[in-house]
């Protein structure tokens, strides 16, 4: 294992990636994005503040945006794929439109 890697592995990268993708995939799935709780479980995280770290890394690295207060409320923003393919969320909006839009209730 590598200095300053954690034990199980993954980069910071791996974990925006898998992060990303669970929210594109949930949505795919439920039709609306999924709640901090169920993200978590989605990700194996029993911890709400270790998901919330995780969305907060996504917001900084210009993957999602998110509206404070309301739980389900996330932005997908375009991100390009290793080999310069890009993938938006499932809504499937055009490149250069506005970035899709997921807002819903909190229903678990």
């Amino acid at each position: 294992m590598k200095p300053g890697r954690p034990a199980d592995g993954k980069t910071a990268r791996d974990r925006l990636d898998e992060t990303y993708h669970a929210i594109v995939g949930f949505i795919e799935r439920e039709s609306f994005p999924p709640t901090v709780r169920q993200l978590g479980k989605l990700l194996g995280l029993s911890s709400s503040s270790s998901v919330k770290e995780r969305l907060d890394a996504l917001v900084r690295a210009g993957m999602i945006e998110t509206v404070p207060g309301s739980p389900r409320a996330i932005i997908l923003k375009e991100v390009a794929e290793p080999g310069g393919e890009s993938v938006r969320g499932s809504a499937g909006a055009s490149p250069g439109s506005a970035p899709n839009e997921y807002k819903g209730a909190d229903h678990e």
